[in-house]
């Protein structure tokens, strides 16, 4: 089996220092997986049999074997998606984070899968005539639910790694980001990819 992690920061200008640190990752300007242009990007540049997206700027510290574990589980499974639970240290706090099992059918497009998710090649390969172009936020959960209709998406009910946050997020924003009117475009195309999805 192989890997190719990539990484994603949220940026598309990315320094020397921090492409060194992010070694032995593959950091690209063009691997946003929230837009279409971006998660195509990562597909097409993937030879290797699996990849993991980060969906946060912040690199998460992976356990010794828990790489290994992973691609262990997700080959004897044939999973299209695989997540597991994490250690999230905040305010210099070690808070662990446990994450719900993903339900066969569900359609939740604020689903937690947690900021690291490791996806066959295969699958996402054979899933990449089916997304839909021109998306800027909705592209990963587009890809998500093309995969449900063939791959199990298994979540790894271990604690793999650990993130570290650099900022904190206003909580009360957060939760209601959903009814933000700035917020109304991403809605709109989340909207538009669980039709195309039900139909």
């Amino acid at each position: 089996m192989s890997l190719i992690p990539f990484f994603y920061t949220g940026n598309t200008d990315f320094s020397d220092d921090l492409t060194e640190k992010a070694q032995p990752y593959q950091v690209h300007a063009k691997s946003n997986p929230f837009s279409s242009a971006g998660l195509r990007h990562i597909i097409q540049s993937v030879e290797a049999d699996y990849f993991i997206l980060f969906t946060r700027p912040f690199l998460p510290d992976p356990g010794k074997y828990a790489i290994d574990r992973m691609l262990q589980v997700a080959a004897d499974i044939e999973a299209g998606i695989l997540y597991a639970d994490y250690t999230e240290v905040v305010a210099g706090k070690r808070l662990l984070h446990p994450l719900n099992d993903y339900q066969p059918g569900s359609l939740r497009d604020d689903f937690d899968f947690g900021p690291l998710m490791l996806i066959r090649t295969q699958a996402a390969k054979e899933a990449i005539n089916h997304l839909s172009d021109g998306l800027q936020s909705a592209a990963l959960y587009d890809l998500r639910l093309v995969l449900s209709r063939d791959w199990p998406i298994f979540h790894l009910k271990e604690t793999l790694y650990t993130i570290t946050e650099n900022d904190q997020r206003d909580q009360e924003a957060c939760q209601f980001a959903y009814v933000d009117p700035k917020n109304r475009t991403v809605q709109l195309e989340m909207e538009q990819v669980c039709t195309k999805h039900l139909k």
